[in-house]
């Protein structure tokens, strides 16, 4: 996963599918009481950090020291360095003291992100680039935190981070999501997400949804549903397998149910919305069958990928 040279580091930053999603509740502090099942897949970003030591002599640019931390996104993303998560990662993990204790003789850390998971769609790529920033910059110092340490991090940083913190292709997410039960199985498909550029903000979705304190229901077992036999049972999938996000992003988005159902029409044997949108996924038996069904959506963004 790691790739070091000198005080530099580069890493792949993965996306995730939510394989169901069920929203509990409105908890007391204004999040919401989730129960998901995050799955690791191909599709990723790449992460390069750069560590500049005093009277650096390296290519990184030194007018960025004063910054402490510089984040740089190709494409760009249309919004300042500052408001990048992966900012926020970084500076959160150097006011630690172990690690402020080593980046003390370092003037900057230069991140470098370049991106291919698609913005916005409920694939976490922000989230995975934080918890790869925190991930990399930690292995740059020494390694001065321990994982529970790096857990505790990025679960301030944001919900779905810690997933990526994790070295586990599959967990079931509790709480807000940070609450974790690595699972022992591996997806049995190839995967075709359909990305629109709809843009759905998670705050609306959440409101939408018009969950309260009082309208809490049972969580589905779903460490029980994903094993190797269900998961590879498409009349299963169906049954058990919800997000409830979909009923009223549909709703205000109808092209989105559209896209839904063109991944049956190309032979997915399950399809579904991942997180609060607006990607859709399918599942399909072959490699073969997801790029024939990749053909299909010319109108649109569609990436064929595995579980990783």
């Amino acid at each position: 996963m790691f790739t070091v040279s000198s005080l530099s580091l580069t890493v792949r930053s993965f996306a995730k599918l939510n394989c169901g999603l069920e929203v509990l509740h409105k908890r007391a502090d204004g999040f919401h009481a989730i129960n998901t099942v995050f799955m690791r897949i191909s599709l990723h970003d790449t992460l390069t950090l750069e560590l500049a030591p005093h009277d650096s002599t390296s290519s990184f640019d030194s007018s960025l020291a004063s910054t402490t931390v510089h984040v740089h996104c190709e494409p760009e993303l249309g919004i300042p360095a500052e408001q990048n998560i992966a900012f926020k990662a970084a500076q959160m993990l150097l006011e630690h003291p172990s690690a402020h204790q080593r980046f003390d003789k370092h003037d900057a850390v230069s991140i470098t992100i370049h991106k291919r998971i698609p913005t916005g769609g409920g694939l976490g790529g922000g989230s995975s680039n934080a918890a790869h920033t925190l991930l990399a910059l930690n292995n740059l110092l020494g390694n001065p935190l321990s994982q529970p340490e790096l857990l505790q991090i990025a679960a301030c940083v944001g919900s779905d981070v810690p997933f990526f913190i994790l070295d586990t292709p599959c967990s079931v997410g509790t709480s807000r999501g940070e609450v974790l039960q690595p699972l022992d199985v591996r997806l049995p498909y190839w995967i075709v997400l359909v990305c629109s550029g709809i843009h759905v903000a998670t705050p609306w979705a959440y409101k939408a949804l018009a969950r309260t304190q009082d309208s809490s229901r049972p969580a589905s077992d779903f460490a029980a549903i994903c094993t190797a036999d269900h998961l590879a049972d498409a009349a299963w999938l169906h049954e058990h397998i919800v997000n409830d996000f979909e009923s009223v992003v549909f709703a205000e988005h109808p092209f989105l149910a559209t896209l839904k159902e063109r991944l049956y029409d190309a032979g997915a044997v399950f399809a579904q919305m991942s997180g609060s949108g607006s990607t859709l996924f399918g599942f399909f038996t072959s490699e073969e069958a997801a790029h024939t069904a990749q053909q299909r959506f010319s109108d649109t963004q569609a990436i064929v990928c595995q579980p990783v």
